[in-house]
């Protein structure tokens, strides 16, 4: 009788331990940069792309926020299992030029609302250009639903001009008074992208009242990881962040990093940004 309750209480153990709370559901983000295909072999696409596909296998995210795809890009993009993208190209809004497009996993995310707008004076018109913009730039937003948990969230993705500074300052200004109506008051929101300013820049100064880069405990604080997001191929020597994941502080930090190997190719110019964050925990009814 004793070895029969002793093998009843191992079969019952598993549904006990089962009944504990569960710890955060983790939702793995990033931001990358892929690079047009512009660039002579070893840096041409047709040689990057499956060194892009090693890389979000070695580092399997949920969504990523991505600038300078170009259609036949992102093409072979959704050919990789499991991904769907949201976002329109910059010159006319359909396919033609860059993407600045969020890529999502299906199975973990469901998408709720989505659009793309011009950093422009007239941001609802497609391929509208204003403030000095070495090219036309774009914003893509999406609110989706977190599948396993309930979650809603609100994710911003950008690529901000690499020359004019008033281009800039007003783009990032334009992307923070939309939030204002994209997001839902209270909802959690992640903003990536190629900022094309490092942090002492004084455009990024608007954010601080309500973002938090991931990889800094407090606003001006330090970096946790300084490695550097720009590359260049490696043709020339570079220790700048220009690439960011911003954060409302109720999204917990868990891990983030710099995904900075290219001994076997690289696959852009830019570095993977990634980042662990953990939504905040929802009151017992």
């Amino acid at each position: 009788m004793k070895k029969l309750f002793c093998l009843l209480a191992l079969i019952a153990l598993p549904a006990f331990a089962a009944e504990k709370a569960p710890a955060p559901a983790v939702l793995r983000v990033g931001t990358f940069n892929i690079r047009v295909p512009n660039d002579p072999p070893p840096n041409n696409w047709a040689m990057r792309f499956p060194r892009v596909k090693a890389l979000l296998q070695k580092q399997p995210l949920d969504i990523i926020g991505m600038q300078e795809t170009t259609a036949k890009q992102l093409d072979d993009l959704l050919t990789l299992p499991g991904w769907a993208s949201i976002g329109v190209a910059r010159e006319d809004g359909i396919r033609r030029g860059e993407f600045s497009n969020i890529l999502f996993r299906r199975d973990r995310l469901e998408k709720i609302g989505y659009g793309t707008f011009w950093l422009s004076e007239t941001p609802d018109v497609p391929g509208s250009i204003s403030w000095k913009s070495a090219c036309r730039r774009i914003c893509t937003w999406g609110r989706f639903r977190d599948r396993l948990t309930g979650n809603i969230f609100c994710f911003v993705n950008t690529h901000l001009d690499h020359v004019s500074q008033e281009a800039r300052t007003n783009g990032l200004t334009l992307i923070v008074e939309r939030m204002k109506t994209i997001c839902q008051e209270g909802e959690p929101v992640i903003l990536t992208g190629d900022f094309n300013m490092t942090y002492n820049n004084p455009a990024l100064r608007q954010l601080d009242a309500k973002f938090l880069d991931v990889r800094q405990k407090e606003h001006g604080g330090k970096f946790l990881d300084n490695t550097p997001t720009y590359t260049g191929f490696g043709r020339q020597k570079t220790d700048i962040i220009i690439d960011y994941i911003f954060r409302t502080p109720d999204l917990q930090v868990i891990k983030c990093g710099v995904e900075a190997d290219n001994t076997k190719g690289y696959p852009s110019d830019h570095n993977l940004v990634w980042a662990e964050l953990a939504f905040p925990q929802k009151k017992a009814e």
